[in-house]
């Protein structure tokens, strides 16, 4: 998560370096009548529109991920050797790997002869 924060932020800065430094060139000074001008679209409006491109993306990818996060699921717990079945609950950001916190504070890890399934109901 960080790094998709710190991958924009990199964007809209090299975006402000461009506009920025695009001014600079060593052109040739303008000949067209002022009125021309007017009607370009300014290269501080194209900056603008990208950095709120970029926010409203970045707000609404992390608005999906964290709806994602508390969505609930069933966990089945299936032991090897023994066939027994037990069947949990918890929300799919609290799962990580093996591990994983149920709905009511559990904190259950799976052992390696233990099998994992998960399925949303309906």
């Amino acid at each position: 998560m960080i790094g998709k924060i710190l991958f924009t932020i990199l964007i809209i800065f090299l975006a402000y370096l461009v506009v920025r430094n695009r001014g600079r060139g060593t052109a040739a000074p303008r000949t067209r009548p002022a009125v021309a001008a007017d009607r370009a679209v300014s290269p501080r409006l194209v900056a603008y529109v990208f950095v709120g491109v970029a926010v409203v993306t970045g707000s609404v990818v992390y608005y999906l991920e964290y709806l994602e996060g508390r969505q609930v699921v069933s966990i089945r717990v299936i032991n090897s050797g023994t066939q027994e079945v037990v069947t949990y609950q918890a929300q799919r950001g609290k799962i990580r790997g093996r591990r994983f916190e149920t709905l009511d504070g559990r904190e259950v890890t799976v052992a390696d002869v233990e099998r994992l399934e998960m399925f949303e109901e309906e």
